[in-house]
Parts: structure tokens; C-alpha cells; sequence
């Protein structure tokens, strides 16, 4: 586990329990909007298991839950802003593995 930042994933802590905060730019020409930006914050808890068969071997897997919120927010030409709030999205992942 530890920490990461990254240009376009932002800030976030990587770990069985964990978040992420994201906000991104872009110019838009189109549509009277000068600007647009995204931000978003994702939750997630990943508790993951391994039981030894014999000496040396193991399996084991991850289940992840995953929940991602944010809104994005549009500068237009004449100087007003207006903000949109993204639908939560909640993901699930299940990683098995064995190792020897």
C-alpha cells in the first residue's frame, strides 16, 4: 500500500482500504463553454485472502467494491458557471490467484 499522484489520476492512497480524488480540464469551443472540468472521488474496500494447500502453495483471491461520485462543471463564454453532478457508479471486482 502507499501513495500515489499521478498528472491525470490526481491524488489517491492504494491499499485494502482506500480513495481517490481526480480532477481534470479541458478547453471546449463548442456549445458557448470555454471550459470543462471533472472531478471525482472514488471509495473503495479490498480485502483479500490466501490459504496455503501445502508448503509453498497458495490461493487465494481479491473482491473489491468500488464507489465513484463526482460532477463536472462548465464555464461558458459569458462568464457563468454551471455544475452537473455525476451518477455514483459502484464497481465490483473479484481477482483469484495462486502462488507457489
Amino acid at each position: 500500500m502507499g501513495f500515489r499522484i499521478g498528472a491525470f489520476s490526481g491524488v489517491s492512497y492504494s491499499g485494502p482500504l482506500g480513495f481517490s480524488i481526480q480532477s481534470y480540464s479541458e478547453n471546449n469551443v463548442n456549445d458557448n463553454r470555454v471550459e470543462d472540468t471533472a472531478h471525482l472521488t472514488t471509495f473503495w474496500f479490498a480485502p483479500e485472502a490466501d490459504y496455503f494447500i501445502i508448503d509453498h502453495l497458495s490461493i487465494g483471491g481479491l473482491l473489491e467494491v468500488a464507489a465513484t461520485s463526482g460532477s463536472d462543471n462548465h464555464k461558458n463564454v459569458d462568464g457563468s458557471e454551471v455544475s452537473v453532478d455525476r451518477n455514483t457508479a459502484v464497481n465490483f471486482t473479484f481477482l483469484p490467484r495462486s502462488a507457489t
